[in-house]
């Protein structure tokens, strides 16, 4: 990310993010600029959000040293790893959770899914809601009506 000027690859913080570990605590950040607007977002996966009065990287950097912070430059190798890392838990996530989802269900064909037959615990839920229960008592008085 070679160039000329402020905004070069380094962005004045000596990578493309900051680790900020504060009382103990570390929190990775990333920067990103579009158009005049400075953004930073808190690990993989989240939504970018503005910067607090638009500020630049190394100004950031400068605020959050000045509050007892301690910093370490998060490089464009470091960043990348985290990507794949996470690609790599988001697939083994989203397998773990179609299987789940799966595991519950009965399938049909390849493209129908029907529904296990409700359990007790539905009736007993339609018992505590009083239409639900006139209805059903209707419903076996016709039943009735109509075998006589």
């Amino acid at each position: 990310m070679g160039g000329r000027g402020g905004s070069s690859g380094s962005k004045g913080i000596g990578g493309v993010g900051l680790d900020v570990t504060y009382n103990g605590e570390t929190t990775r950040y990333y920067f990103e600029r579009h158009g005049n607007q400075n953004y930073y977002s808190t690990g993989m996966g989240g939504m970018a959000e503005p910067t607090p009065q638009n500020m630049t990287p190394a100004e950031f950097k400068r605020r959050v040293e000045s509050n007892g912070a301690k910093t370490a430059p998060v490089t464009a190798t470091m960043k990348r790893a985290d990507e794949k890392s996470h690609a790599a838990y988001r697939k083994e996530m989203d397998t773990f959770l179609d299987g789940a989802y799966a595991r519950g269900q009965k399938r049909l064909c390849k493209d129908r899914v029907m529904q296990e037959k409700p359990t007790e615990r539905t009736n007993e839920a339609a018992e505590d809601n009083p239409r639900k229960e006139a209805a059903r008592w209707r419903l076996k008085g016709r039943r009735k009506a109509a075998e006589i």
